[in-house]
């Protein structure tokens, strides 16, 4: 399970790297390509053979870059379109750099920076990798058979075509595999901190909701807090605890606390959020639940809690009643903040009125 998890994160990140990166690559090329236009047009003119193909396919590459701007702009986000890019770049840089022999050696330079800059920018699989590559250094090789007449210098050219092109290949693979390290790393941090996060929400004798959480939860119902919200609270207290414990032992109170929790997760709904305060004390959270169904469902939790059995330890069985104070913003309380503290107090009055009972915030 965890392993799937990393690959999805993996793949997660390796997305938003590659669009990052591709955005920001995108700008360097559309900079680089408007010098050259400008060099072409201005400088290079008709004083070489090769000027209108390299003026037109630099025109290309300047169109590539606008598309791709133009989608950043609209924020679209298809998961094939940096591998597109790169693909295209290489392309074009391929044929630019093979086509023209006008320059010699030096034009297998442009080629092989543009193949280092993707090999550092593109993190994909090493099966795209090794495509890109080799598909964009045959074309390259081929033009440049094709267009280059000396035999030295053709052979030199291939030479290093095939030796940088694996040298790309490699790279980008040593890359790839540092990034999954980083982002393992990474993905492991996350995991403990998301893991101690829950935890330090947690109660570990029930495994309920803390305090802490409950806060959380009513500090969230402020911040969202419209017109028509209704909200209600209930706080249980079993009555007589100490006497459990005192009578038969913290390990029996404590199988008392586990088995309550368990019946109060089966007789609440999954959208109600409970948790333990400490202590014998219980809290329920319920959404959306006026005045007089909060008092039915307090009025059905206690009832439960009192016809149930519970089993302390194999020869003894036991029963317990708890007391419940309710409060529900806004029937009875005007204001969100008071809600835990209206509950309180009419918990306090049940107890000291009788226990095993439900009293309801004035």
């Amino acid at each position: 399970m965890e392993k799937q998890n990393f690959q999805d994160y993996l793949r997660q990140e390796i997305t938003n790297q590659n669009f990052n990166k591709l955005w920001k690559f995108t700008y360097f090329v559309f900079v680089i390509g408007l010098i050259l236009i400008i060099r072409d047009y201005f400088f290079m003119g008709n004083k070489t053979p090769d000027y209108p193909s390299l003026f037109y396919e630099h025109i290309a590459m300047e169109i590539l870059c606008i598309i791709f701007l133009i989608l950043r702009l609209t924020k679209i986000r298809i998961s094939f379109l940096p591998n597109l890019f790169y693909l295209v770049l290489l392309n074009i840089t391929a044929v630019i750099s093979g086509y023209s022999d006008q320059l010699g050696h030096g034009q297998i330079i442009v080629f092989l920076m543009i193949c280092f800059f993707a090999a550092v920018l593109l993190i994909q699989s090493v099966r795209m990798i090794v495509f890109m590559y080799f598909q964009t250094g045959i074309v390259f090789l081929a033009l440049l058979a094709n267009t280059q007449k000396n035999p030295i210098l053709l052979n030199v050219n291939l030479i290093n075509g095939f030796s940088f092109t694996f040298l790309a290949i490699f790279v980008s693979v040593l890359f790839l595999k540092l990034f999954k390290h980083d982002i393992y790393a990474k993905f492991h941090l996350e995991t403990l901190y998301r893991k101690y996060k829950e935890d330090s929400l947690k109660d570990h004798l029930t495994g309920l909701n803390n305090i802490r959480k409950f806060e959380q939860e009513i500090k969230k119902l402020h911040q969202d807090l419209i017109d028509k919200l209704v909200v209600s609270i209930l706080l249980i207290d079993i009555d007589h605890f100490k006497n459990i414990n005192d009578s038969f032992g913290h390990k029996s109170g404590d199988k008392v606390l586990e088995d309550l929790s368990k019946l109060l997760l089966n007789v609440c709904r999954n959208s109600d959020i409970i948790s333990r305060n400490g202590g014998e004390e219980f809290s329920v959270l319920l959404h959306n639940i006026p005045e007089n169904e909060a008092l039915e469902i307090a009025e059905r939790i206690r009832e439960t809690i009192e016809k149930n059995e519970f089993n302390i330890n194999e020869e003894k069985i036991i029963k317990i009643t708890v007391s419940i104070g309710v409060a529900t913003y806004p029937d009875t309380v005007d204001n969100i903040n008071l809600l835990f503290e209206k509950a309180d107090s009419a918990l306090y009055t049940a107890k000291k009125t009788g226990r095993n009972k439900v009293v309801l915030a004035s």
